[in-house]
């Protein structure tokens, strides 16, 4: 069953002629006709994730230090321009460009963009899809990326936890409704899917047992 919290809005890319971009689980990046955008390094890949999850204009020198910091600053100056290279590169010659490439800063053209995280917002109907998102094993934030390199794992570890307690407040929030609305079985779904990460979470015992 498709998960809707979680989820990116891939007909919405499509329609809207946005990129989709999944960041929970392996990372994939989706052109605007849903063609998956292969060839990218896990670097450019990195690059990609940071820049959409930080949601800002980032400095070159920033992005340099986070992904080749191993590296003397001219040489990881290059592989960044490297990696934006291969980015632009990569995807089909009709799509707009996705990064906007300044002389000291870089964004992501969030116009431009339909991630997962941002569907987080959503308010979810399927407590079967959000009792899955719930699932850290299955639902690990860049899933793929791990050991990229040591500042950019030091910052995905802050970002998981970030992420899992945002998620937390939202699957709280559908139990409550669904308590307050009598559907006590998708209640105690959700909460139980809280209850399997952390046995100690006071409000999800509180609803189960309702």
């Amino acid at each position: 069953m498709a998960n809707k919290l979680f989820q990116p809005d891939l007909d919405r890319a499509v329609h809207s002629g946005c990129f989709g971009l999944d960041l929970f689980g392996d990372f994939a990046l989706r052109a605007p006709d849903g063609a998956l955008v292969r060839g990218l390094s896990r670097k450019a890949r990195g690059l990609i994730a940071y820049l959409a999850i930080t949601r800002e204009c980032v400095s070159r020198d920033e992005l340099a230090t986070l992904l080749w910091g191993d590296r003397e600053v001219e040489q990881a100056r290059a592989s960044l321009r490297q990696a934006c290279y291969e980015l632009r590169h990569a995807l089909p010659v009709t799509t707009p460009l996705l990064l906007a490439v300044g002389r000291d800063e870089i964004a992501l053209d969030r116009q431009q963009v339909v991630t997962d995280i941002a569907s987080m917002a959503a308010v979810s109907d399927d407590p079967c899809g959000l009792a899955e998102a719930l699932d850290p094993a299955r639902r690990l934030l860049l899933r793929d990326l791990t050991t990229l390199s040591p500042a950019f794992d030091d910052w995905l570890r802050i970002e998981r936890v970030r992420l899992s307690d945002v998620r937390r407040v939202l699957a709280i929030a559908a139990a409550r409704e669904a308590s307050e609305s009598r559907r006590w079985a998708d209640a105690r779904q959700i909460a139980t899917a809280l209850l399997s990460n952390d046995p100690t979470d006071a409000d999800a015992a509180k609803i189960a047992m309702r």
